[in-house]
């Protein structure tokens, strides 16, 4: 029912029969979900099957890169299906199959997944935080207010040294004030 490919990565095929948009095939595999870093699962929507064995097959994933941010993958399959990464969901995930932009799906709420074509396929999944740029703005805009700052601060403190003191002109003083 479930093969495990690799052994530092593992991914797993899943093979179900026709199912209608809802992802009830994949409770019966939760508990191996949770352990596995990759899933690749194949539906053919025209064959109802009773038993998964018969449609579970291996297919070739071989990782190309591994990074915090991302990861690149090339999967060769035999028919279309749906790549489940068991890693955390969120917005900050993009991914590209064999180069174009593709939707990043989110599977039981927490994991991500991508559909794959028949085929060779080059996977690559990249994150970057949604507030990283504006945040990375807003940083250089302090920054530069706090160096206009201090530097109107220096010019106004080096002016005011500057320039020569006055004195009062000295008044006549009137023999009745001594």
């Amino acid at each position: 029912m479930i093969c495990m490919l690799g052994e530092f990565f593992r991914q797993f095929v899943v093979g179900c029969g026709a199912y209608a948009g809802d992802l009830e095939w994949i409770l019966p595999v939760w508990n191996q979900l949770l352990h596995c870093d990759a899933i690749v699962a194949f539906s053919d929507r025209n064959i109802v099957l009773q038993k998964w064995e018969q449609v579970a097959y291996e297919p070739e994933i071989r990782h190309l890169q591994l990074k915090p941010n991302s990861l690149e993958l090339r999967i060769v399959t035999q028919q279309k299906g749906l790549l489940i990464w068991a890693d955390a969901w969120d917005e900050g995930w993009k991914v590209e199959v064999n180069g174009e932009s593709s939707e990043l799906k989110r599977i039981l709420g927490i994991l991500k997944a991508v559909n794959v074509p028949k085929g060779e396929s080059h996977v690559k999944f990249t994150y970057r935080p949604v507030y990283l740029t504006l945040g990375i703005f807003m940083f250089l805009l302090g920054l530069t207010a706090i160096v206009v700052i201090a530097r109107i601060m220096i010019v106004s403190y080096r002016n005011d040294r500057l320039k020569p003191m006055k004195f009062n002109k000295p008044t006549e003083c009137n023999r009745r004030d001594i």
